[in-house]
């Protein structure tokens, strides 16, 4: 099972690091809308990890993303390297995290989703009305691009590249958290609270690394999004903008890793693909997200994920008989 995962994600990276070029060439707007989807991917990871896989519906954490752009976007502007600005921005939202962990963890429910959503609000109206620290509704803008020896991040394959890598490393740190013995008391409270209590397991402690972990992907997808449209505006603390990732955690498969990178796909590219619709793509845009949601209600892995297992299943026996053979 070990090595057809290995195979299959080795082949995925083969596929995106040549699809990068290909699509500088072929269509530089759908390499736009690839970029967005690496960024969104990040970002919807750690969110993965504070609603997926603990169970607790965050409408907050549009704030980690949007702190974090404006973060970076308020030192790069007064001349701060890009990258002193990434460690800023990761800084800052591990501080909100830690913070509103703080102050959220004992909440449980339709509380802490109404609290997680005055949170939302409340920066998003000090963003908004601050107008001589944040420009207000006009957000930041001309954010410099950063640069690494020599290359400077200002082209769309440039930044594609970039986002990939980002992604990669983010995906990899979810994954090593989610299989590890903090993953798996994330998922025994989500399940059962009262058990995991019983059985020794701190939820409240569990909940405050969720919230540490899923700040860290919000950091950097933050810094990736500010840089890459060189804007960092209140849009980004908007509730719409929560709305979406929450959308792309659900439909792909919240609580697993794969999930989010499904649903990432599909709503960055789905709206933009369904345009030669015209009239009828938010109609047909929202009918396949009622299809997904009342036939798949655990996302698309729902439907994928006993595949995998079963493919995974038809090696082992092929596995047994050479090792018999020899």
């Amino acid at each position: 099972m070990r090595g057809y995962r290995a195979l299959l994600v080795g082949s995925l990276v083969a596929v995106l690091v040549a699809a990068g070029p290909f699509l500088s060439v072929a269509s530089p707007y759908l390499l736009h809308l690839m970029v967005l989807c690496l960024i969104n991917l990040i970002a919807v990871q750690g969110l993965n990890l504070l609603s997926g896989y603990v169970g607790d519906l965050n409408l907050g954490y549009g704030a980690f993303v949007g702190l974090s752009a404006y973060t970076t976007a308020l030192l790069t502007l007064r001349g701060v390297s890009p990258w002193l600005g990434l460690l800023a921005a990761i800084a800052v939202s591990l501080l909100f995290g830690w913070l509103s962990g703080l102050l959220i963890m004992r909440l449980r429910g339709s509380y802490f989703i109404m609290v997680t959503f005055a949170l939302q609000l409340v920066f998003y109206e000090v963003v908004l009305n601050w107008t001589s620290f944040t420009r207000g509704s006009e957000g930041l803008i001309n954010l410099p691009t950063p640069s690494l020896f020599g290359l400077h991040f200002d082209d769309k394959l440039a930044w594609y590249f970039l986002a990939l890598a980002g992604a990669m490393v983010v995906v990899a740190f979810c994954y090593a958290l989610a299989h590890s013995s903090i993953g798996e008391a994330w998922v025994c409270t989500r399940e059962n609270r009262a058990l995991a209590e019983a059985l020794g397991i701190k939820s409240v402690h569990y909940n405050m690394v969720a919230h540490l972990a899923g700040a860290i992907p919000a950091g950097i997808g933050g810094w990736l999004l500010a840089h890459y449209i060189t804007v960092a505006n209140p849009q980004m603390l908007a509730l719409g903008y929560v709305i979406t990732l929450i959308l792309m955690m659900t439909i792909g498969g919240r609580g697993t890793i794969v999930g989010p990178i499904i649903g990432a796909l599909l709503i960055t590219l789905l709206p933009e693909q369904l345009r030669l619709l015209a009239d009828w793509r938010l109609p047909m845009y929202g009918v396949l997200l009622v299809i997904i949601s009342v036939f798949l209600p655990w996302g698309i892995m729902q439907f994928l994920g006993p595949i995998s297992v079963r493919l995974g299943k038809l090696r082992r026996p092929a596995r047994s008989q050479k090792r018999a053979e020899t």
